[in-house]
């Protein structure tokens, strides 16, 4: 065994010229390795020897080596592989001889910046790894081999390496170009499919952005859901005086309005049992036609199901997907509220009469959230920063409905309950108020269904929070549109 050791390991170091006396020595590092791999190997044995066979069979102090050379390289980081693979071409020759080169010199033929090789040559050099060892050369630090049998193993390695960047690479570059080909196989369906439905040029981008939330790339466009607090004892819902604390009747018939019924006159009161989140906007464009999109995929009703037409398109152009979606019908509604459950494993449908005042009142009992001002009094210097509408004054009035979120919210964070577009209730209409308004009718309930909040096209009397309307469940208007609330589960 240790002929063997002194025949792989050794060196000699010669005593002047023409001496005959020769020393042979073994570096302690390496010695250290090869007798750390041979123990490991011979510890379980009965004698408890290191046995020459056992260095045989390891492929000797070489194999050993090449081993540990391996294992250690294994553990650097894939950047720091690379540049020991670039510096491995220089300082291990392929003819087996072992080369020195100082940084400076190597980062010039590597092309690689010092600041970087450096600090890869020092992990080499360093006492856990001595793969290479330094020389101080007229106060120049050189790195080379630290043992001659180490140049066939780094070559091996090197060999090894390259192979595998070099598979790596093909791979990549196959990976890259099947991407680009299902891009525009993606591109090409979706162009088609646009055309066969019919919809906008511009909805082509807007179908890519729906795969990317299919697959989860992007988040899906689900609603925002705000917690409405449950109230204690009941809730009084309906309007019971005029704006400013005026007697109802006379603002009625000074606003030129003979209906109490649409102003929930006398008022009802009525307990909330059940508490409940509602959607913190209004639902959108894209949070529909994302719904849509689905179903067309899942094969419902991939005709009958049809998307709205009317988008409005902002300054650019463009359509403008956070609009609150409009001219969908009652039934097209609900369908999107069982769609959201069956997504989400929560309940969710459109709210109530009951549960739509409450939320959008927020706690408040004047004729608006904000206070007894219709907002079109001349005097009223905020009567372009509260709601949207017909005569609010802001820019889209009687035109069409502006960003989700453009007017700020009420107390309870929800937005645009007063004007943008009047919300679906799943509420039949009733001539009087009464606690019918805390239900939900029937689906095949063909009566009609309760609107609230006003809209764009509204003047400013239909914003009151107790201002109610009726509409057919077939209707698909440009000024309606509806939210969704989200039954807690909590007990």
């Amino acid at each position: 065994m240790l002929e063997a050791l002194l025949q792989d390991l050794g060196q000699r170091e010669s005593h002047g010229v023409n001496s005959l006396n020769e020393t042979r020595w073994i570096e302690p590092p390496y010695l250290q390795i090869v007798c750390a791999r041979l123990w490991a190997l011979n510890k379980d044995n009965a004698e408890r020897v290191l046995k020459l066979s056992s260095y045989v069979q390891a492929g000797g102090a070489k194999g050993i080596l090449k081993k540990f050379l391996v294992q250690a390289l294994a553990k650097f980081s894939r950047a720091e592989k690379q540049i020991a693979s670039q510096t491995f071409d220089y300082l291990a020759a392929q003819r087996g001889v072992k080369m020195a080169y100082p940084v400076e010199v190597l980062a010039k033929i590597t092309g690689l910046k010092p600041a970087r090789l450096a600090p890869v040559l020092d992990k080499l050099a360093g006492s856990e790894v001595r793969i290479l060892r330094t020389q101080q050369r007229a106060e120049v630090t050189w790195y080379e081999l630290y043992h001659d049998l180490f140049s066939e193993s780094v070559n091996d390695w090197n060999y090894t390496y390259k192979k595998w960047r070099r598979r790596q690479y093909l791979c990549l570059e196959s990976i890259k170009w099947l991407l680009v080909l299902a891009v525009v196989l993606l591109l090409l369906e979706s162009f088609l499919w646009v055309k066969n439905n019919r919809v906008p040029l511009e909805y082509l981008l807007q179908k890519q952005k729906f795969y990317l939330m299919h697959w989860g790339v992007l988040a899906e466009p689900l609603p925002e859901m705000v917690e409405i607090p449950l109230p204690r004892g009941k809730v009084t819902i309906g309007e019971h005086t005029g704006e400013n604390g005026q007697a109802l009747s006379d603002w009625m018939r000074q606003n030129k309005l003979y209906n109490q019924k649409n102003f929930g006159y006398p008022t009802v009161k009525v307990k909330l049992t059940n508490a409940f989140f509602m959607s913190k906007y209004e639902i959108t464009y894209e949070q529909y036609d994302y719904y849509v999109w689905q179903q067309h995929r899942a094969g419902v009703n991939p005709k009958e199901l049809l998307y709205p037409k009317s988008r409005w398109k902002n300054e650019r152009g463009l359509y403008n997907y956070e609009l609150a979606v409009t001219q969908v019908s009652w039934g097209e509604a609900v369908a999107y509220t069982r769609w959201l459950s069956a997504k989400t494993g929560e309940t969710y449908r459109l709210p109530t009469e009951v549960e739509w005042e409450y939320a959008a009142r927020a706690g408040t009992q004047t004729a608006y959230w904000w206070g007894d001002n219709s907002l079109n009094g001349e005097k009223d210097t905020e009567r372009k920063d509260r709601a949207h509408c017909g005569d609010c004054g802001s820019q889209w009035e009687y035109n069409s409905t502006p960003y989700i979120g453009r007017y700020p919210a009420n107390p309870w964070g929800l937005h645009d309950t007063a004007g943008n577009v009047w919300e679906w209730t799943c509420s039949a209409w009733r001539v009087r108020l009464d606690a019918q308004a805390s239900l939900c009718a029937a689906e095949d309930n063909q009566d009609g269904r309760v609107l609230r909040g006003g809209s764009w096209s509204s003047s400013t009397v239909w914003l009151r929070s107790a201002a109610r309307f009726r509409n057919s469940v077939n209707d698909q208007r440009s000024d309606v549109g509806f939210r969704v609330v989200q039954l807690s589960n909590a007990p």
